[in-house]
């Protein structure tokens, strides 16, 4: 079984505003909604009301879907000037009949019922950098286990933007973060027609000095009908990304999509459905014991790299100017 890990940076915006204003992540979250319920004065307190909210798991009949957060999972570390919050959610499918069968002896162990529900294991991951005086964080990275072809992306955003837009008049945003070996592979299966990337520039001297990463982000659109491929990745990388090649593909919405050209035809497709979109990265084999169960401190020390990685290239947010 392989066990990979999806990675999106994450930022928030006050509801209905389409200014570029993202919210620090070190300020007030309920003071944007009157006779809000909750008290959470930074991020971090409002990702431990998310993970307390959903410990009693919920139903999602329309997408036949039981979903939760895992009781005496949740965990914050500090280390390297960076918080790192991780939890584990509990997901399965329910509503079709089937009958367990031991692939061995071809034997039926258990005749599955329509209100039983398949239930695994995810260690999620959000980790961003500490609090400092002088800059305002707004920027960090969330990483979703993935185990084979299983993942809690897509439903984990989607609680948590409900979450958040129904308690605190907030909405996150969450844009897939890649390598340019991996978006390679996305232009070979396919003639893009508009693409919008972000790189981020980050100053060194700056973030020699503080030890966080400031600098600023540029947004490319990139427009054309790619009749050579290889030509284009370079060109456009070039553009759109940083010298260590890492960008952000722009999601202002529930899912992130591509408009493609398909014979003539321009279509817009989601990323459910195309397989290359969703980008894995393997993690390492002793992060399972000898009976293939996770080891969570193992798995959260793999992430933290991962984290670590990418944040080392990121913009996390700005400089205060007085």
């Amino acid at each position: 079984m392989v066990v990979g890990v999806n990675i999106s940076s994450f930022r928030f915006k006050k509801k209905n505003t389409k200014k570029e204003e993202f919210i620090p992540f070190y300020s007030d979250f309920s003071k944007n909604k009157k006779d809000c319920a909750y008290s959470c004065e930074n991020v971090i307190k409002v990702i431990e009301e998310f993970y307390k909210s959903k410990i009693l798991p919920e139903q999602l009949d329309y997408h036949k879907k039981y979903f939760g957060t895992k009781k005496d999972s949740f965990k914050i570390e500090e280390k390297n000037d960076r918080i790192y919050i991780s939890f584990t959610v509990i997901c399965g499918a329910y509503g079709i009949k089937s009958e367990i069968t031991d692939i061995d002896t071809n034997e039926i162990l258990f005749k599955k019922k329509i209100n039983n529900a398949d239930v695994k294991d995810f260690r999620i991951m959000f980790a961003f950098a500490k609090n400092q005086k002088g800059f305002e964080i707004n920027k960090g990275v969330v990483l979703f286990e993935v185990i084979g072809q299983y993942g809690v992306k897509t439903l984990t955003t989607n609680k948590f933007r409900e979450f958040l837009s129904n308690d605190f008049h907030v909405m996150p945003f969450f844009y897939t973060v890649s390598t340019r070996e991996a978006f390679e592979k996305l232009v070979e299966n396919g003639s893009f027609k508009k693409i919008n990337l972000i790189k981020n520039e980050v100053n060194p001297e700056f973030s020699n000095i503080l030890g966080i990463n400031c600098g600023k982000e540029v947004r490319t659109v990139a427009l054309t009908s790619i009749k050579e491929k290889k030509n284009f990745v370079d060109k456009l990388l070039n553009l759109a990304t940083s010298d260590n090649e890492v960008y952000e593909i722009d999601d202002e919405y529930d899912d992130i999509s591509i408009t493609i050209d398909m014979g003539g035809r321009t279509k817009t497709t989601s990323i459910k459905d195309i397989g290359s979109l969703y980008i894995v990265e393997k993690l390492p084999d002793d992060v399972l014991d000898i009976d293939g169960e996770i080891n969570i401190p193992r798995i959260d020390i793999a992430m933290m790299q991962y984290a670590d990685d990418y944040l080392n290239n990121i913009v996390e947010g700005d400089e205060v100017v007085d």
